[in-house]
């Protein structure tokens, strides 16, 4: 129909798509249009970041990485979670979107680097560590899951979905819900057991007006460990020390009353479906229970210690967090407490300071973690309490596993080898070369960790005009990056210059290619000596001495 309709005035004309909270929908829900919105979206925010820098001038690299993971891939990867997996009869629109946002992370990747086109697209994934498209859409369609299986309605919505599904499957047996999809996908990958029961959260744990217990974080280790000296030296009260650890893959948590001569011990779970900061909590709500059968032989007052600063802002401000349902039964038996007539104050101590309580405390959930197999199948009044998957842990999982398989691809790609023999394996660590690195010198240092430089054996090979060979002018080899750096004999006295100082103070480079572009003082000396040797047209009009930064 081509027919439009007049409101007020407005002349209002039909449209093939149109846009629903962010989402582009066309009239046979191809997606091809909002695929066709993020890619004209993503060119204008490229050409922005372009306008910023160069190979030799702008933004620091660590920066310009910093503005694509806030505002264009955001902006790129938003909704996708809807189109990211096609049924059997659309499969190619996977295919398409992983490839816009492939694109748009290679030219992003290249402006970020400053290197050339040829450097390939997984050398800089690994280089600037950012995730290859195809793991970051399965990983952002993983926490959209997540994020709506948390609701308190996520049920309703599950059932209503199956429901209107199920009702089509006659007409259309081939499709099904965008959710259902992904929820099936990391079924399969997280298992069964630590997807069945997901913990639901709610916008607000208690009313705006429930004011929380005395919680005391010290500024400084030293201040922590003489303020619990003085409590325990000058208090009336029972002091609990409190600790929860992970050991080989299991969680557990503790409490102990060393003037009760009491101790409560809980396996908590293993680390795909909880988190340590999950057995603190659980730590402090044992630490209340100790305190409840207390009050029946005439104590009132008590003091918690424990050594997780992120439990302790927890109890001050109840939010939205993973492991609210926990946090949210802690405060329970708080209330419950002050109801009894009781006062509880908590303090942040540092762990490993010899404190005994908090030594204790810290060995006996070590235990509990360690006995995890064994309590869960043993002593079930102090084995894991029936709860849910958490959130936190499920989207740790999450990232493991896409992280295994960016390694996989990494150690089975053809493409990178000059750089796999630098960086065997996706590490955040490559980032540290570039911190407080000029842009210059960063430019510089990717291109010799990729191998993709302005020196006449990669121009050789890229079949630039005028390069006739990729021999360098002293006739003893290829002129790459190892070759200029150890062997070429024209530089011999300038290499001299740029050496950095070894421990006995003798100026000397390390003959591991590895080892110096690894480091960043032995990279930026070298990145420095390149430049100087005035082979790269690119960077001929910079200068930089040994001693400049």
């Amino acid at each position: 129909m081509e027919c439009g309709i007049t409101l007020a005035s407005h002349d209002i004309r039909p449209s093939r798509s149109c846009r629903f909270l962010g989402v582009r929908l066309d009239q046979k829900l191809t997606g091809k249009d909002h695929i066709s919105h993020i890619q004209v979206n993503g060119t204008k925010s490229l050409a922005a970041l372009t306008s910023i820098a160069g190979s030799t001038w702008g933004i620091p690299t660590l920066g310009l990485r910093q503005i694509y993971r806030s505002i264009i891939l955001p902006r790129a990867l938003y909704c996708c979670s809807v189109w990211a997996l096609g049924n059997n009869v659309n499969k190619d629109i996977e295919t398409k979107l992983k490839n816009v946002i492939e694109r748009i992370q290679s030219r992003a990747a290249r402006i970020i680097a400053g290197a050339y086109r040829a450097t390939s697209k997984a050398a800089l994934d690994i280089e600037l560590f950012l995730l290859p498209a195809a793991q970051l859409i399965k990983k952002t369609m993983g926490e959209a899951f997540l994020r709506i299986a948390s609701s308190p309605l996520f049920e309703e919505i599950a059932r209503l979905t199956e429901e209107k599904w199920g009702s089509h499957k006659r007409a259309s047996p081939t499709t099904s819900s965008p959710l259902l999809r992904i929820r099936e996908q990391w079924k399969a990958k997280l298992g069964d057991e630590n997807t069945a029961n997901i913990e639901r959260r709610l916008p607000h744990l208690f009313f705006p007006w429930w004011r929380p217990p005395p919680v005391e974080i010290a500024g400084s280790r030293e201040l922590a460990v003489a303020q619990h000296n003085q409590i325990r030296d000058n208090t009336e009260g029972v002091l609990i020390y409190t600790d929860g650890s992970a050991v080989n893959g299991h969680v557990g948590a503790a409490a102990i009353a060393p003037g009760m001569c009491t101790s409560r011990k809980r396996y908590i779970g293993s680390t795909r479906c909880t988190t340590v900061y999950a057995a603190e909590l659980q730590g402090i709500e044992m630490a209340l229970e100790i305190a409840g059968t207390a009050i029946s032989q005439g104590i009132t007052k008590f003091s918690a210690f424990t050594d997780n600063q992120a439990a302790l802002r927890a109890l001050i401000h109840p939010g939205d967090h993973s492991g609210q349902q926990i946090l949210a039964s802690v405060i329970l038996k708080l209330q419950q407490l002050w109801g009894a007539g009781a006062s509880f104050d908590f303090h942040w101590i540092p762990a490993h300071q010899g404190v005994p309580g908090n030594e204790s405390a810290d060995a006996l959930a070590k235990a509990a973690a360690q006995q995890g197999r064994t309590l869960e199948s043993g002593d079930r009044a102090t084995g894991p309490r029936t709860q849910d998957s958490l959130i936190a842990a499920l989207r740790q999982s999450i990232h493991q596993a896409v992280m295994e398989e960016w390694k996989k691809l990494w150690r089975e790609s053809a493409r990178g080898r000059q750089l796999f023999k630098v960086a065997p394996e996706p590490t955040r660590k490559s980032l540290e070369l570039y911190r407080s690195t000029p842009r210059v010198l960063s430019s510089l240092i990717i291109q010799m960790r990729t191998g993709k430089i302005g020196l006449r054996h990669f121009l050789y090979q890229r079949k630039v005009p005028g390069v006739t060979s990729g021999e360098c002018e002293c006739g003893q080899g290829l002129q790459t990056v190892s070759h200029v750096l150890y062997t070429c004999s024209r530089f011999n006295e300038l290499r001299l210059t740029f050496r950095t100082l070894d421990e006995k103070g003798r100026r000397r480079w390390t003959t591991d290619l590895r080892k110096m572009l690894n480091q960043r003082s032995t990279a930026i000396a070298a990145a420095k000596f390149m430049m100087a040797t005035k082979l790269l047209g690119q960077f001929g009009a910079i200068l930089y001495s040994q001693h400049e930064a």
